[in-house]
């Protein structure tokens, strides 16, 4: 966890060189996702290190490794960026994302987000964590009307939500993640994410006490080898508790195209 939480925050202040700096040069990828040198310089920084400490280990990474040949052993699931677009715009809400998967499930991850001065960390069984403090999802508070959904940008275009709370996209998967884990928002909606955008994010979520639902038939844990990533979403929808994931979910209802 030393090694991770180090990794995590030397990358992050690397990062804010480059940020809200002209000649970012942010262009697209063939997926339409935006990259910049910076999600290069990450990546390098990232996986250099941990071949260096932990040279047996595998590792999965939106910028440089998609697919694993094996899962025996332990592997690394690397978003060196999360939130490009909000970085090249000089939006604050981007950070690193780092888990370590044992067993084909996350059993270790930070992810860190320099500029708004955050630190999340889970390790499997032991609760997750702010800047070092405990954090716990939380259930709607019924006397104020500021509980919120947090959502992917496209996804009021897939779903019709029916849930009486405000509603924010902040443009990162994996903060979106951290805010249900901790109780700034009740519910969550992503519909594009990747697993690097939520690997982390999953055992922090899990670890503060929230729950999750994925759609569809592949499920992105236990991860599996010969599986090129970059082809798979991971929609998923994230509550504050099990009983408000049920209800949320009898709320939604997917649009007719």
């Amino acid at each position: 966890m030393e090694f991770l939480i180090s990794l995590a925050t030397s990358t992050g202040k690397e990062l804010l060189k480059y940020f809200n700096r002209d000649g970012i040069n942010a262009t697209l990828k063939s997926d339409d996702t935006t990259i910049t040198i910076a999600d290069t310089i990450a990546d390098e920084l990232i996986t250099s290190a941990i071949r260096k400490e932990f040279p047996k280990d595998m590792i999965i990474s939106e910028e440089s490794s998609l697919v694993l040949d094996s899962t025996e052993g332990s592997v690394w699931i690397i978003d060196p960026l999360d939130g490009t677009t909000n970085f090249s715009l000089g939006f604050p809400y981007w950070g690193i994302s780092i888990a370590r998967v044992t067993d084909g499930f996350p059993a270790l991850g930070a992810i860190y987000f320099p500029v708004l001065g955050e630190l999340y960390t889970a390790e499997k069984g032991t609760g997750a964590f702010l800047n070092g403090d405990k954090i716990r999802s939380h259930d709607p508070d019924r006397v104020r009307p500021q509980n919120m959904i947090v959502c992917s940008g496209n996804a009021h275009n897939i779903y019709q939500v029916n849930l009486p709370y405000k509603k924010r996209t902040v443009g990162s998967a994996a903060h979106d993640y951290c805010l249900v884990a901790r109780g700034a928002a009740v519910f969550g909606i992503q519909n594009k994410s990747k697993i690097w955008d939520i690997a982390a994010g999953y055992l922090i979520l899990k670890e503060a006490g929230a729950a999750l639902k994925f759609v569809g038939e592949m499920q992105p844990f236990p991860i599996k080898k010969s599986v090129n990533y970059n082809e798979i979403n991971f929609p998923s929808f994230l509550a504050s508790n099990e009983k408000l994931l049920e209800h949320g979910l009898e709320r939604i209802n997917k649009r007719v195209r």
